[in-house]
């Protein structure tokens, strides 16, 4: 089991949301 750095949540870009 190796640790791997998760990313932090990115939200969606807002062009996403039209």
């Amino acid at each position: 089991m190796r640790r791997v750095p998760m990313p932090d949540p990115v939200p969606p870009p807002k062009e996403w949301q039209t």
